[in-house]
């Protein structure tokens, strides 16, 4: 019986495999982009329908040279359009962000400089990439290892990472909102933390519109995430409002993140309410 029930069921099953359509995933021909064997922190973002922005660390150029690639592809194809080293040495954690296609921002750990979380503006052309003077983003916080940033419009983006030796809680989950100036000077408001109960680390944050974002992480272990939106009803002022309380603790989960052009605020609002978790331990 449970042979014919099975045999029965069969049909059904190839009648929905069937209702998806199927597409052959062709690769092209493998650049080196790095033929030194020296690479590490790789992030990748689009610029337009025909380049990427590659940056990586290059251990083969003086001990961890951060460098950035424009990649430009035709058909299947990929070609090396231009190359900047933005950071000397011992540049750490990469993750870079198109904010439009003739600009970027990267941000890094400077591990030898000054050890903080540190963000360039990158001015792209079709063979040229210039960075802009090192912005510290964090300046308490060392040896950051988890970060993320995301662009919302062409001036407005969110960096999230998590913070060692935090006041609150050691490696407590913080972002802040970039503000691109003219020359690509960038400035940021005040911080605002997604989790200060658990440790967090593998920080991502991915930009949805021009008004919203998602961070998601890890918090020793258990996954979570919350939206980040950009609201033009907010006043300069960093004044936390108490629009939203969480289940089980006293997060301010709307406070802004930064003051950035008049009349904008970007609020954290939590996307589900956290688990019940007894004295801040998992």
């Amino acid at each position: 019986m449970a042979l014919l029930s099975r045999a029965r069921a069969l049909p059904l099953m190839a009648v929905g495999i069937c209702a998806f359509p199927v597409f052959d995933v062709d690769e092209g021909e493998p650049l080196a982009v790095n033929p030194n064997r020296g690479t590490a922190f790789s992030s990748v973002s689009k610029l337009d329908d025909t380049r990427v922005i590659d940056c990586f660390t290059d251990y083969f150029n003086n001990g961890g040279a951060g460098t950035c690639k424009i990649l430009s592809v035709e058909d299947m194809a990929v070609t090396e359009e231009a190359t900047v080293v933005f950071n000397a040495n011992h540049t750490q954690y990469i993750n870079v962000a198109a904010f439009s296609s003739t600009a970027a921002v990267v941000c890094y750990l400077d591990h030898v400089g000054t050890e903080h979380l540190t963000c360039r503006f990158l001015d792209v052309s079709s063979n040229s990439i210039n960075p802009s003077e090192p912005y510290t983003v964090d300046d308490v916080a060392v040896e950051v290892s988890f970060l993320s940033i995301a662009s919302l419009t062409q001036d407005v983006g969110v960096v999230c990472w998590s913070k060692p030796l935090d006041s609150a809680k050691d490696r407590a989950g913080v972002c802040n909102k970039l503000t691109m100036g003219e020359g690509g000077v960038i400035t940021v408001g005040n911080l605002v933390y997604f989790d200060q109960d658990f440790s967090t680390s593998d920080v991502t944050v991915e930009a949805f519109s021009e008004t919203s974002a998602v961070v998601c992480w890890s918090a020793q272990g258990d996954g979570d995430c919350r939206t980040l939106t950009l609201s033009d009803s907010g006043s300069q002022d960093s004044k936390q409002k108490q629009l939203h309380k969480c289940r089980i603790s006293a997060f301010r989960a709307d406070s802004s993140i930064g003051a950035g052009p008049p009349g904008r605020r970007l609020w954290l609002r939590p996307r589900r309410a956290l688990r019940a978790r007894e004295g801040g331990q998992r």
